[in-house]
């Protein structure tokens, strides 16, 4: 007996396109239960309108992101010799690019220019302050390094991550398997 997929399902796959296509602003419920063949009652069985909607998956990829974070970037902030000549790949690195490979499609239209403006800014914040609690538990003080101003040094870390991850996102055939070398 073949698997229904459940209305949640439906309902995300639906608000994916949707966003592709119109753009948050523009997609309303009514665009939603025609896409995903539901009813409106389903609908508001799960949520109250878009924007709770909204709210949730961004909620849950924040709470499962910093999930995978926490407590783990201690050990990805380890001195790496410059003559190494294969970088090490450390758990926490692999960890998130699985979860976004896992939710590629949702991230992908979320922080997109259709989609929420507001959600890059919150991933942004999430990642700080995970690295400062880090860094403080690594060295006792949050901060990067001596060598430039500690707003320098931070936003450096963090539009690299964040660039490479919009790069990978803007793909139209993202690679479906990274080649990370093992942790030494």
């Amino acid at each position: 007996m073949p698997t229904s997929i459940s209305a949640q399902t439906k309902i995300q796959a639906a608000v994916i396109q949707l966003i592709q296509t119109k753009g948050f602003g523009r997609l309303t419920v009514t665009d939603i239960i025609k896409l995903a063949h539901i009813n409106r009652s389903t609908f508001y069985l799960h949520y109250q309108d878009k924007f709770d909607l909204l709210k949730r998956y961004e909620d849950q990829l924040l709470t499962d992101i910093d999930r995978n974070l926490i407590n783990n970037l201690t050990q990805t902030m380890q001195f790496q010799p410059q003559g190494q000549t294969t970088p090490q790949i450390y758990p926490v690195v692999t960890k998130i690019v699985t979860y976004i490979w896992d939710n590629f499609a949702l991230i992908q239209a979320l922080m997109s220019p259709n989609g929420d403006p507001h959600f890059e800014p919150q991933l942004r914040a999430l990642l700080a302050q995970t690295i400062d609690t880090d860094l403080y538990l690594v060295k006792g003080v949050p901060q990067l390094t001596n060598a430039i101003p500690e707003k320098y040094a931070r936003e450096l870390v963090l539009a690299g991550i964040f660039d490479i991850i919009k790069v990978w996102l803007q793909q139209s055939e993202p690679e479906t398997r990274l080649k990370l070398p093992p942790l030494s």
